[in-house]
């Protein structure tokens, strides 16, 4: 038996509405003055367009074990951070994967971050910089590096180790573990705004 048109249209327009109710999604907090996003790894494609520019901030998070598997990617960009609880997937959305390929991915440690991600989740990122290359400073950290380049990063999860050592597998993650992962993320976003600043003529 057919549907009826009347069945058919009434089906189109719940999933119009479902997908238009997905899309204003809210920020889970703000951190440092980005909105912060947390997904898990099927639903990034929801939030991925909060992030605007070619220049992001990437960094990732991984349980404590011989060999570590990607557990959370966050990406920022000049006033959002989405923050992607990776878990057990093996691939990202269509449009994540392709806004890292096509981006400049920028971090301490970035080209071991995206090599995880490529491994982890089949995603390859697009160019990647060093933030240590760029500010000519080969052991520097990025708390040093915000300090220096982005004083308005406060990182205060630098100062707990615990947090660092969590169980980044947990779900939900908690308001530490997002401040600590959007933070890093942020921050990378935005030493490399202010190096690129300090180059300018």
């Amino acid at each position: 038996m057919r549907p009826s048109r009347a069945h058919l249209a009434a089906t189109a327009a719940a999933g119009l509405l479902y997908l238009w109710w997905r899309r204003r999604r809210r920020p889970t907090c703000v951190v440092d003055g980005c909105d912060v996003y947390v997904v898990d790894a099927r639903d990034a494609d929801d939030v991925i367009d909060r992030l605007d520019g070619d220049v992001l901030g990437v960094d990732v998070e991984w349980p404590s074990q011989r060999k570590p598997r990607c557990a959370v990617l966050q990406i920022a960009s000049k006033n959002a951070c989405v923050v992607i609880r990776v878990g057990s997937a093996t691939c990202l959305p269509p449009r994540t994967t392709l806004r890292l390929k096509r981006s400049i991915c920028v971090g301490v440690g970035i080209r071991e971050d995206c090599q995880l991600i490529l491994r982890d989740v089949g995603c390859a990122c697009g160019r990647q910089v060093d933030l240590r290359t760029l500010a000519n400073q080969r052991d520097a950290g990025l708390a040093s590096l915000a300090a220096e380049f982005a004083p308005s990063c406060t990182l205060p999860h630098k100062r707990d180790m615990s947090v660092r050592r969590s169980d980044w597998s947990a779900d939900p993650l908690t308001p530490s573990q997002i401040e600590y992962a959007a933070g890093d993320a942020i921050a990378s976003y935005k030493v490399a705004v202010g190096l690129a600043g300090a180059s300018a003529p």
